[in-house]
């Protein structure tokens, strides 16, 4: 036995050593794979994690949406504390933890930050969490998403249910019919209340809960916030929640919402960022943080650079949007924030899947006929300009809605997108990418610059 420990000890430096030796390498060459040495560190030592010396607190985050926005609110915040936080920056699969909780220790394994904060993959969260105490776990919300890799919600339900342990406290959204059929005697349920704007049913083409996650039954909304997010019941007796934390009132003019009697300031402005930061604000008040603490930092925190970046110069705006294709709940709550705003605009869909380019055919017919592209069909809206191997796909979709189709355009090059823009006529150009086109982007943005402003 002894001798199997010093050898495990043994991989376990190789690995620990190996993995930082990669990452070494990789900076040298100027080469950004953030989650490659986790890779190589588990080839070496698959149960790396286990002997990893932890943070003392070590709080995940899982859900459909709002996973790295949420983590890096947390992280802004409890930095600002004065605490060494660790965050694995998105990378939210094992290589990616781990190699995140190789940075937080020395060569010699010695620990050096004070809190780690992990998003985690829904459908991997049990590997992940093995060796790993979870002090708290945010589930932020359970939607459709990529078929083909995550089936349905409530397979990702139960894959998650499958890895909370005993003595996790849970902060889930209230508001989700589905997250909070993952509630144990330790959590805690956030939520937003009875607004002015609430619909009074589901609106969008795709709602994942037609019918109660308990018994089957057709479940009656009262209100909607979107998707179906809102306050749901069902005959045999399931229900929303009581919400330990709960909103009274957004005001996105003034900037503000209210919980539980105290007034937040928010530089933000639609539903699904107010989840997050709600899903944040309850975590650190479980921590102990009190109302002044938490806002006198909290209206100095922005959204994750990469998902909404805005610009103004004389008067022209340049927007990127992040919408996460293969992900309808997503897209859909972005084209509908687009279309309420009244700028006069030109809308850039740049929204091909990284497997697009590689002739993968099925995640367009698994999501595209599910998000709304309806809510594109706005006065506000000038042109909508679509680039990219599957522009044919996406015009297609947008033909079935009531927008007029000369105001559509399309190309394969996504560069040439920049040639179709009606730079005269409009006062704001929004680009709409997926999650894996950000350094095609920062390329778009630098041409538009250069005609639009100079």
């Amino acid at each position: 036995m002894a001798n199997s420990i010093r050898e495990n000890k043994l991989f376990f430096y190789l690995g620990l050593w190996a993995g930082k030796a990669t990452k070494l390498a990789l900076k040298l060459a100027n080469k950004k794979v953030p989650y490659y040495p986790g890779t190589i560190a588990g080839k070496v030592c698959p149960n790396i994690k286990h002997y990893l010396n932890k943070p003392k607190t070590i709080i995940a985050v899982t859900g459909t949406n709002g996973k790295s926005t949420t983590c890096k609110m947390l992280e802004d915040f409890l930095s600002s504390q004065g605490l060494k936080v660790i965050n694995n920056n998105g990378f939210n699969t094992s290589p990616g933890i781990i190699a995140a909780l190789m940075d937080s220790v020395t060569i010699f394994n010695r620990q050096n930050y004070d809190v780690a904060i992990l998003e985690t993959d829904e459908l991997t969260s049990k590997r992940i969490f093995k060796d790993l105490k979870i002090d708290y776990l945010i589930i932020t919300n359970l939607f459709r998403d990529s078929i083909e890799k995550n089936g349905t919600p409530e397979f990702m339900a139960s894959r998650i249910k499958d890895a909370i342990q005993d003595n996790t406290k849970l902060i889930i959204n209230g508001d989700d019919a589905l997250t909070c059929t993952l509630a144990n005697d330790k959590t805690v349920f956030f939520g937003i209340g009875d607004l002015d704007t609430d619909y009074k049913k589901p609106y969008n083409l795709m709602n994942d809960l037609v019918l109660c996650p308990k018994c089957n039954e057709p479940l009656k909304y009262s209100n909607i916030k979107y998707s179906h997010i809102g306050k749901y019941s069902c005959k045999c007796g399931y229900s929303r929640p009581t919400c330990k934390y709960e909103i009274s009132e957004i005001n996105f003019k003034k900037n503000y919402f209210i919980l539980n009697n105290d007034k937040y300031d928010l530089n933000y402005n639609n539903i699904p960022n107010t989840y997050n930061a709600l899903g944040v604000i309850s975590l650190l008040q479980e921590m102990g943080y009190q109302y002044e603490t938490i806002n006198s930092k909290f209206k100095d925190i922005k959204i994750l650079g990469t998902r909404f970046v805005s610009e103004e110069k004389d008067g022209k705006i340049l927007t990127s949007i992040l919408a996460k294709g293969q992900n309808p709940a997503a897209v859909s709550q972005t084209f509908e924030t687009i279309g309420k705003d009244k700028n006069k605009k030109d809308v850039v869909l740049l929204m091909d899947d990284v497997t697009a380019k590689k002739n993968n055919t099925c995640e367009v017919e698994e999501w595209l006929y599910d998000s709304d592209f309806e809510f594109l069909d706005s006065k506000s809206i000038n042109k909508v300009i679509i680039g990219g191997v599957r522009a044919k796909d996406f015009y297609v979709r947008m033909l079935m809605t009531n927008i007029n189709p000369k105001k559509i355009l399309m190309t394969y090059e996504e560069k040439e997108v920049v040639d179709l823009i009606d730079y005269e006529h409009i006062k704001e150009i929004v680009l709409v990418h997926d999650v894996f086109n950000n350094d095609l982007i920062k390329e778009i943005k630098t041409d538009i610059r250069k005609r639009w402003y100079e």
